[in-house]
């Protein structure tokens, strides 16, 4: 899991000057840099990174996704993620790899209205596609409210 922060550039006005998701990000960088050596990451048969707001390589992207494209994403290339499943955009979007970006990128979108189970959380059905080390797997997330 990592935290990709918000959107938005730290110093605007509506985090009020009490954000610091930039360098956030930075750090969680040189925590990425150790997977490599990491017993647990080399033998994982899969590598899927849950994040809140996906990376872009689409032009005039808003600072958090373009940030997380240049910090994140060579290492994340570099690591051989399998998966990355994120939110954010509001809407449900596959993004096949890419020269820029190496591994899928699945949005899923729900709307507040997601009905959920007596303990307040929702079970999402993430279909994986187009992949060839992940055809038609299913892979079934709960997401606590």
């Amino acid at each position: 899991m990592l935290d990709t922060g918000e959107d938005k550039p730290d110093s605007d006005i509506e985090y009020s000057g009490i954000t610091d998701y930039d360098n956030y990000r930075s750090e969680q960088v040189e925590w990425m840099k150790t997977l490599k050596e990491n017993p647990d990451f080399q033998q994982a048969t899969f590598r899927v990174v849950v994040a809140h707001m996906p990376p872009s390589a689409e032009p005039g992207i808003w600072h958090g996704q373009k940030e997380v494209l240049e910090k994140f994403v060579p290492i994340l290339n570099e690591l051989g993620i399998d998966l990355m499943l994120c939110g954010h955009l509001h809407r449900t979007l596959y993004e096949a790899p890419s020269s820029a970006i190496h591994f899928p990128i699945q949005c899923r979108f729900s709307s507040s209205g997601q009905p959920g189970n007596a303990s307040g959380s929702a079970r999402y059905r993430w279909q994986i596609r187009h992949s060839e080390k992940l055809p038609g797997e299913v892979i079934y997330l709960y997401y606590i409210m």
